[in-house]
C-alpha cells in the first residue's frame, strides 16, 4: 500500500511558505486536490462542488438544525472568484484580519 504523505505535514509546509502563495482560485483547488490525495478519502479534490449542501447540527433528541446553508453549487466557481479579489484587495491595503484567514499573511 502506497504510504500517504502526511496532510499535518503538509499544512505546515504551506504555512511556512504562505507569503509566497498567489490567493487564486487555481491555486485553492490545486491545494486542496493535494490534500485529498494525500488522504484515504474516497472522493478527489481539487474541483468545487457539485451538488448543493448544508451543515446541519443533530440535537440531543436527535432532530436535526440547519446551521448554515453555503452557496449554491453552480455560483461556487465565481463566489470563489469574489472571494479570492475581495482578500487580494484589502490583503493589499493591509485591511485583512489575519484570524479571518489565518493561513494567508
Amino acid at each position: 500500500m502506497k504510504r500517504k504523505y502526511p496532510v499535518t505535514v503538509m499544512l505546515a509546509e504551506i504555512h511556512a511558505s504562505v507569503v509566497n502563495i498567489p490567493v487564486k482560485p487555481q491555486v485553492i483547488q490545486q491545494l486542496h486536490r493535494d490534500m485529498y490525495k494525500n488522504t484515504y478519502l474516497p472522493q478527489p479534490g481539487g474541483r468545487w462542488k457539485h451538488s448543493d449542501n448544508v451543515i446541519e447540527e443533530k440535537l440531543a433528541d436527535g432532530t436535526k438544525r440547519i446551521r448554515f446553508v453555503p452557496v449554491k453549487a453552480f455560483l461556487a466557481p465565481s463566489a470563489m472568484d469574489e472571494l479570492c479579489d475581495s482578500f487580494n484587495t484589502y490583503r493589499a491595503k493591509g485591511e485583512w484580519m489575519d484570524i479571518s484567514c489565518p493561513i494567508f499573511p
